[in-house]
């Protein structure tokens, strides 16, 4: 990259984030995610292993856009300490992916690691319902009764990523792992 035409920026308060998206506006969306394998909390008033994070245009400081109900709360402590393949999660999985449908009103997808689930999410931060892969179900956008929401779904309901385009949405899903049981 070179350096005079972009302005690189970390985040430290974010915490271990992967999915990453922008709406029209040019502002930044990114969320928690323990598949990087050494995860770090956020450190953000209000934020959640279910958090997703708006880095404003122009000021830049990140804050929380929305949470989704599939979280842990208080936010999460994970120490950064790398999670084996095979070893059981210390850290709450958190979201998989998140897409701003730029066509559509600038709406949100994001996908949540721990219920399978995809949730539509309104431009202002509101959540208006969700898709369960399993069961091919659109809902409320609220808790799985007898989810603990601290471990990832089962591979082949673990949903991953997730991209509007031309009025559908794809997804992909988390079927299998190299080398893991």
């Amino acid at each position: 990259l070179d350096p005079a035409k972009y302005r690189l920026v970390c985040f430290n308060n974010l915490g271990s984030c992967f999915a990453l998206t922008l709406d029209n506006s040019g502002n930044i969306y990114t969320a928690y995610c323990a598949a990087t394998n050494a995860p770090m909390g956020s450190t953000i008033v209000g934020s959640t292993s279910g958090s997703i994070f708006k880095i404003p245009t122009g000021s830049g400081v990140p804050q929380v856009f929305c949470n989704i109900p599939d979280n842990l709360a208080p936010p999460v402590t994970c120490n950064g300490n790398v999670i084996p393949c095979g070893s059981p999660n210390t850290c709450p999985p958190g979201i998989g992916d998140v897409c701003c449908d730029c066509a559509h009103s600038g709406q949100f997808f994001a996908s949540c690691l721990a219920a399978g689930r995809i949730y539509r999410i309104s431009s202002a931060g509101t959540l208006i319902e969700a898709f369960d892969h399993d069961t091919n179900t659109i809902g409320p956008p609220i808790r799985e009764p007898g989810n603990s929401y601290d471990r990832y779904a089962p591979r082949g309901e673990r949903i991953w990523a997730v991209k509007a385009h031309a009025g559908r949405l794809y997804y992909s899903v988390w079927g299998q792992e190299f080398a893991c049981s």
